[in-house]
């Protein structure tokens, strides 16, 4: 139980740091020594997620909320285990974590109000998607992700003109968001010029990508190599 403790705070210090290779090898081996430190379950569990094991992360997830005494860890449990079960497609049941998080929680940040609204996106319930969306975005006005959503809303909606501006927001606070460079590829193509759609789908190119992005690496390669001999 010790050494598993050590390994964990190890993991746990890594992981924060960005040093995920060895963050993982002591996470790994935290949670196989049965650690005690919720953390250490939900880092593990992010870790899985984003590499599309959600059917692996969700029991440690679990052990996870069964052994915590956080409030902050508590939220971040939920929300995590939400994104699981949307990997998985199980929407309905994604929303109803994200929803018991909140009613649960007198306070909940626009990383779990934006995360719900793309739950109802992908439900196709549009309304519900802009007003949590929203919601997200008065929390935090400069939320990316926030951004992204409403772009990808409004391009599922053809409203392209506003599309391209939430786009453009998103990208403005976070440049490295390859779903916003993407559909900005798109809406450039859809424009006809070449030149914008090379670009932004080369910067989607360059950007990291994981199960929890709506683009997969395919998509993106496909584009960028599509448009890899137009001329600047």
């Amino acid at each position: 139980m010790f050494r598993g403790g050590i390994t964990g705070f190890l993991g746990n210090l890594n992981y924060a740091r960005g040093n995920t290779d060895t963050a993982i090898k002591f996470l790994k081996t935290a949670v196989e020594k049965n650690t005690k430190n919720p953390s250490v379950y939900l880092n593990y569990a992010i870790y899985l997620l984003q590499d599309g094991k959600a059917s692996e992360a969700l029991p440690l997830l679990k052990k996870a909320e069964s052994i915590n005494t956080k409030i902050m860890t508590d939220k971040n449990i939920l929300v995590t285990m939400g994104s699981c079960y949307w990997i998985m497609g199980e929407i309905d049941k994604a929303i109803e974590t994200l929803a018991h998080l909140k009613n649960k929680h007198e306070y909940v940040n626009a990383n779990v109000l934006t995360t719900l609204g793309y739950m109802y996106f992908l439900k196709e319930d549009y309304s519900q998607a802009i007003e949590f969306t929203n919601k997200a975005l008065e929390e935090e006005p400069e939320s990316g992700a926030a951004w992204d959503n409403l772009g990808q809303i409004y391009y599922k909606t053809s409203e392209f003109e506003k599309s391209e501006t939430a786009f453009s927001k998103a990208l403005e606070f976070r440049e490295d968001l390859v779903d916003s460079n993407y559909y900005m590829g798109l809406l450039y193509e859809k424009k006809g010029d070449t030149v914008k759609a090379k670009e932004y789908f080369t910067k989607a190119n360059s950007c990291y990508i994981t199960a929890l992005n709506s683009v997969t690496k395919e998509e993106v390669q496909k584009m960028y190599e599509k448009y890899s001999e137009v001329k600047d």
